[in-house]
């Protein structure tokens, strides 16, 4: 995927002859967008990139000379990887513990500022800790709801909110596993809703939210806190509270089409070019660029 140019849409200078090899245990969605479709962006960047997956010892066999992005998986044998010239940046997406981190790291990435800070508290000082805010589903379009009545879904793993099995009237569940054309069917919906308060969490769902140019009801997470700002307008109050979530569902409801659910929409749109996959390509060029 990619020539050997030097990409320079950054103002920096990356020599792009060293393949980039974006790796995962297996071809989870997480994969898909945080490794495939960023390979396939940094090679229209000038980038030579590979994509592989299953496990390390196999599919890692032969690399040499690389910069190796494990996308949430750790590899074995590192001191094996690094002994054949390679450089080992961890892309920490949903971070878990540091255990997952793999050893003799150069580089990992974190999906907030908040987790970049917590991150830099048990690293070595030597690793490099980037930000980089997770992008938006390329395929998505514009939503096609208007703003005249309230049409609120939540998207994605039916684990990783609380509350959306039944509890909230308004609200549709869309899982990505049991609806085929689900990002077509989200265009049917003007704000997405999201109960939970990890503080380890990527903004995928605002970054998607973002694009289809809809309303977030949501826990004030650090992701969000970070781009969208504290005086952001449709915060849950207490996400793990259904009484005082009932009560902002029905503030939302009140509010379609109001200056107020515009200023949360304004305040979504500015957060639109920090969270493409352009510029996900854009911080990676930073990155390679700070490697040793």
């Amino acid at each position: 995927m990619g020539s050997g140019r030097s990409a320079k849409k950054t103002g920096l200078t990356v020599k792009t002859n060293c393949p980039v090899v974006f790796w995962a245990w297996r071809k989870r969605p997480s994969f898909v967008m945080r490794g495939i479709q960023v390979a396939e962006e940094l090679a229209r960047h000038g980038f030579q990139t590979v994509v592989r997956f299953g496990p390390s010892r196999v599919a890692l066999r032969g690399v040499h000379d690389s910069i190796i992005i494990c996308v949430k998986s750790t590899p074995r044998f590192t001191a094996w990887l690094r002994r054949r010239r390679n450089r080992i940046v961890y892309d920490a997406i949903d971070f878990t513990t540091a255990r997952s981190i793999p050893a003799h790291v150069d580089a990992v990435i974190a999906g907030t500022n908040y987790l970049r800070s917590r991150l830099q508290t048990f690293l070595d000082p030597n690793v490099t800790v980037k930000t980089i805010y997770h992008h938006a589903d390329p395929h998505l379009k514009p939503h096609k709801a208007g703003d005249q009545a309230l049409r609120l879904a939540y998207i994605g793993d039916e684990k990783g909110s609380m509350f959306i099995k039944g509890e909230i009237p308004e609200l549709d569940v869309i899982s990505f596993l049991n609806h085929r054309d689900w990002r077509e069917e989200i265009r049917n919906y003007n704000a997405h809703f999201s109960a939970r308060m990890d503080p380890n969490k990527s903004v995928i769902k605002l970054a998607n939210v973002a694009t289809l140019g809809a309303v977030f009801l949501t826990g004030a997470e650090p992701g969000c806190d970070e781009l969208l700002g504290k005086e952001y307008p449709f915060y849950l109050r207490n996400p793990e509270n259904l009484d005082t979530v009932l009560e902002d569902v029905k503030r939302l409801k009140e509010a379609v089409g109001s200056p107020l659910w515009k200023d949360a929409r304004d305040r979504i749109d500015q957060t639109r070019p920090n969270l493409t996959i352009d510029a996900t390509a854009r911080a990676y060029e930073e990155l390679l660029a700070q490697l040793p």
